[in-house]
């Protein structure tokens, strides 16, 4: 790259933009390394689940050993569609036995929208005096909060870090953006409430998220008739496919690890900063040889045979369609 070993900025410039494209033109599970497999327990009275800080989304998910189907938010408001599907009670709940994407969220868990303040903790001291900002943010009537920054106006407020915790002077209804400063530590956030002071873990953000956002799926049908059983749990198996992190220290963990490829995107990126005919054209052969280096290192790793079940005679088990089972 014609870049000094020592010269960790512009490098890792360089390293973030690679990766970024690479990690979008993947396929459906990403590259090699690049998906993991997470399990979360969910209840039929709160049947959600958020993913964490570093996944960009569910690829697929099983639930008591079967699979099922995950539609995106467009799904449910085709014309002819099946319409909003929303938790409900009836025989194994309404609707079928699917997950539905939902809004990308600020927090795993959504801010109580009475009567709470919100908070935070710092677990390094280092991070005094660093903030949070939350945008968008209403008071307890409902009317936008304003502050300014030296001279520039902020539509929400920020928070200080202080130890041990720092908390809102008021009521917050709701906020529809997080910008945290990079910090050496995790920041927790909590609700409190005004009234008796209790707290509610909202988020622990990590120390590298700046712009905080996670995906959330709604989980319909899992659910048994008994109105006693909404604190039943059910375990959700699931494979998620790995969101760009952005990196800055020789230790930070790499998405991508095939080197030869990352080169080459590093080198198409260069070529494509420099103001000659030929750039662009060599700027996409070597975006193209990187794309190939991860191709091969996908079918080298997990062999180039796609996994496909073909039934012959349908897949209408009676155990997928709750015949002979307890519920």
């Amino acid at each position: 790259m014609g870049l000094c070993a020592g010269d960790l900025p512009r490098l890792a410039s360089y390293l973030n933009e690679a990766t970024q494209v690479l990690i979008s033109v993947a396929s459906e599970t990403g590259w090699a390394g690049g998906w993991a497999k997470l399990v979360f327990n969910i209840t039929c009275a709160d049947p959600y689940l958020t993913l964490p800080y570093g996944y960009a989304r569910l690829v697929n998910m099983t639930l008591c050993k079967w699979p099922m189907p995950i539609f995106n938010q467009w799904y449910e408001v085709l014309e002819a569609g099946i319409g909003l599907q929303e938790p409900c009670t009836g025989k194994y709940g309404c609707g079928i036995q699917a997950t539905f994407e939902r809004d990308s969220v600020l927090t795993a868990v959504d801010l109580t929208p009475t009567n709470q303040l919100l908070r935070v903790y710092v677990t390094d001291t280092r991070d005094i005096n660093k903030r949070i900002i939350f945008t968008g943010a209403k008071d307890a009537n409902g009317v936008g909060i304003y502050s300014t920054d030296v001279q520039n106006q902020i539509d929400g407020f920020p928070l200080v870090f202080n130890s041990p915790f720092t908390t809102s002077a008021f009521i917050v209804t709701s906020f529809s953006g997080v910008q945290k400063d990079v910090t050496y530590g995790d920041i927790i956030l909590v609700q409190v409430d005004a009234t008796t002071g209790a707290e509610v873990q909202l988020a622990r953000y990590t120390p590298n998220e700046t712009r905080p956002t996670y995906r959330r799926y709604y989980v319909q049908g899992f659910c048994p008739a008994d109105p006693n059983a909404v604190n039943q749990t059910r375990q959700i198996t699931a494979m998620a496919k790995y969101e760009y992190r952005p990196v800055s220290q020789p230790t930070d963990f790499l998405i991508i690890g095939n080197i030869p490829a990352l080169k080459a995107q590093c080198e198409s990126i260069r070529f494509s900063e420099i103001d000659n005919p030929n750039s662009q054209a060599m700027a996409l052969l070597k975006h193209r040889q990187a794309v190939k280096l991860l191709s091969q290192e996908l079918a080298h790793t997990h062999g180039d045979q796609p996994s496909v079940v073909l039934a012959l005679q349908g897949t209408a088990k009676l155990e997928n369609q709750r015949i002979g089972t307890l519920w």
